[in-house]
């Protein structure tokens, strides 16, 4: 069985050999659509923290990476080190998150949603650390028909390498359709805009204030 920090080595090395240039691009989106451009970041489930440094890199935010596992903590910390940057790794659970209400500005997260036991009560915990003025942008996917093509051919390529394809895994944690999550986010009284197509995967925005 691998260990967290074997796990931890192995995704960051398929992140930066197959999905670094999801990261940037995601990281554009989360700010374009949400208009936060400086502030409090938080990365949920951040793994090696590939989106909010992305997102750190493209605007003036003060970053705050937590993940369940301190390996991928450590390894966040590196790729923030080794462009200059700084920020606070922490480590603990989107659904009961050690952080005081109303703390951050934007929080993004990407690829993460799936593991999440309970999808409500981790939207709740978001929606309780997010500021009045603040913004959530949170989903799966690949971004762009482009970035998606590219990244299969990559996967498709090292499936052969390994000797044949490997199991990715689905989201079966998510909800199969939107309507749960506009309960969910309408119960919360949340203003709210769901992207959800082929090309860019599943995507929601929300927050307290009117988008």
């Amino acid at each position: 069985m691998s260990t967290e920090r074997e796990k931890a080595q192995s995704y960051d090395r398929i992140a930066l050999e197959i999905f670094a240039p999801l990261y940037p691009f995601v990281a554009e989106k989360a700010i374009t659509r949400s208009g936060i451009r400086s502030g409090q970041l938080l990365d949920v489930g951040c793994g090696g923290g590939y989106l909010g440094v992305a997102v750190m890199e493209q605007g003036q935010f003060r970053g705050t990476f937590l993940d369940v596992n301190e390996e991928s903590l450590k390894i966040a910390a590196r790729h923030l080190e080794e462009r200059s940057m700084k920020g606070r790794m922490i480590p603990g659970d989107v659904q009961a998150m050690p952080f005081e209400s109303s703390s951050f500005d934007l929080i993004v997260s990407r690829g993460s949603m799936p593991f999440w036991e309970d999808q409500e009560r981790a939207l709740r915990e978001i929606w309780r650390v997010l500021k009045p003025e603040g913004r959530a942008y949170i989903g799966v996917g690949y971004g762009s028909s482009v970035l998606r093509e590219q990244i299969r051919k990559k996967l498709k390529k090292k499936d052969g390498e390994k000797g044949g394809p490997r199991s990715r895994g689905k989201d079966t944690k998510m909800f199969p359709d939107n309507e749960p999550y506009e309960k969910i986010l309408e119960s919360m009284g949340a203003f709210y805009k769901i992207f959800d197509n082929d090309d860019e995967g599943r995507w929601f925005l929300f927050g307290k204030q009117p988008i």
